[in-house]
C-alpha cells in the first residue's frame, strides 16, 4: 500500500473527524491552475489528496479560490523568512559568495537565489512541500525563518499524522528524502 485513493479518502475522513472542513476535490482544471500559479508540478501525493477532497478553513491555503494570490503570498512568505534572517541574524550561504556589507544588497542577492530554487507549495499554515524532486515521498517543511525551519513530516502521511493525528500507515516514510537547495539552505 502507498499513497492511493483509499489512503486519501481515509485521511480526509479522519481530518473531518478532527474538525477540518473538507470540500469536494479540486478538478483537473483547478489543479492545472495551481500548477500554473506556482510554476511547478504539485507533488503527486498532495495532488491525489486534493483531487479526493480539499481541506478548507482559516489556516488552509486558498488554492481553489485564488491560486495566483496564494502563490504570490507563499513566495513572499518564504522570501520574507530569508530576508529577515539575512538582516537580523547575518544569515548567509557560502555558495552565494561573499556577503555584501549592505543589508539591502545582501537581501536582494539572497532573495534572487531563493527565488530560483524549486518552488515550495503550501499545505497548511506555514507548512510546505517542495516541488522537487517530483517523485512521491517528499517531506513537509515547516518554514518560519531560514534559521527556524524544520522537517515537520518525512512525507505527507507522516506530516498529517504529526499535525492532525490522522492514522500513520505502516508504509509512511521513517526519514525525509533529500530536497535540492532547501536541505542546505534550511540546515535540514
Amino acid at each position: 500500500m502507498a499513497f492511493d485513493e483509499a489512503w486519501a479518502e481515509t485521511t480526509l475522513s479522519e481530518l473531518g473527524q478532527h474538525g477540518v472542513a473538507v470540500e469536494p476535490g479540486l478538478t483537473t482544471s483547478e489543479l492545472t491552475r495551481v500548477e500554473g500559479a506556482i510554476e511547478a508540478s504539485v507533488p503527486p501525493e498532495l495532488k491525489l489528496l486534493w483531487a479526493a477532497g480539499f481541506p478548507v478553513g482559516n489556516r488552509w491555503p486558498k488554492w481553489r479560490s485564488d491560486p495566483e494570490g496564494q502563490a504570490a503570498d507563499d513566495r513572499e512568505w518564504v522570501q520574507g523568512a530569508f530576508s529577515f534572517d539575512v538582516k537580523a541574524n547575518r544569515y548567509w550561504l557560502k555558495p552565494w559568495g561573499q556577503r555584501p556589507r549592505d543589508d539591502e544588497e545582501a537581501v536582494a542577492i539572497a532573495v534572487g537565489h531563493v527565488s530560483s530554487w524549486p518552488a515550495l507549495v503550501r499545505v497548511y499554515s506555514h507548512r510546505f512541500m517542495p516541488t522537487e524532486p517530483g517523485a512521491v515521498g517528499g517531506p513537509v517543511l515547516s518554514v518560519f525563518q531560514a534559521i527556524d525551519s524544520i522537517i515537520y513530516g518525512y512525507d505527507l502521511a507522516h506530516y498529517l499524522h504529526q499535525e492532525f493525528r490522522t492514522s500513520l500507515p505502516d508504509w509512511a516514510a521513517t526519514r525525509a528524502r533529500p530536497v535540492p537547495y532547501w536541505d542546505d539552505a534550511l540546515d535540514l
